[in-house]
């Protein structure tokens, strides 16, 4: 949290120039928990904090972990904004044939197709969705990777182009991403 409050300044959500939410999950009630004011810090935090790895965050009577867990793309929360195009991108890593070899993998594998699914449903939301293609599977905890991931994430945007430029129009701000170092 100190890092946290360093790298935001010690500032609230509402007062930066851009409006920003978080989204976590309420481990006692598995809800979707959006965070719109308060402490930056604590926010970041709540989103990012990992089952198992990060301890949750206790607030206001809840127990927030990882919004990915009640909500991968909350598609819905950005068109409460006003906005009228939603770009998205779908982090997953790639999708490996999984062997079911006895009852809890089979228990593990279900809850990954839950999860799957839903999350499918709601980058259907978006206008566009960008899904960076690894060559392997990548480990959430994987940093090892930074650099790959910076480039095949900047390969994804520059194969939508095309269709970026057609969603945002003639004035829609698409960054300049040639430069040679990217």
């Amino acid at each position: 949290m100190t890092l946290l409050r360093h790298l935001t300044l010690g500032r609230d959500l509402e007062t930066g120039r851009v409006p920003v939410l978080t989204v976590a999950t309420d481990l006692r009630s598995g809800e979707r928990v959006v965070l719109s004011e308060g402490l930056a810090a604590r926010a970041a935090y709540a989103s990012a904090a990992l089952a198992g790895i990060l301890p949750p965050l206790p607030f206001e009577g809840k127990l927030l972990a990882d919004g990915a867990y009640a909500d991968l793309a909350p598609i819905d929360l950005a068109r409460g904004f006003g906005v009228t195009r939603v770009v998205a991108v779908d982090p997953r890593s790639v999708d490996t044939p999984y062997e079911v070899t006895n009852g809890l993998k089979a228990f593990v594998r279900a809850l990954e197709i839950c999860h799957q699914q839903h999350a499918q449903a709601r980058f259907a939301q978006a206008d566009l969705t960008l899904v960076p293609r690894f060559p392997f599977a990548i480990d959430t905890l994987d940093f090892n990777h930074k650099r790959l991931c910076v480039a095949v994430g900047v390969r994804a945007v520059r194969a939508a182009l095309p269709q970026l430029r057609t969603l945002l129009g003639p004035r829609g701000v698409v960054p300049d991403i040639s430069h040679p170092e990217i």
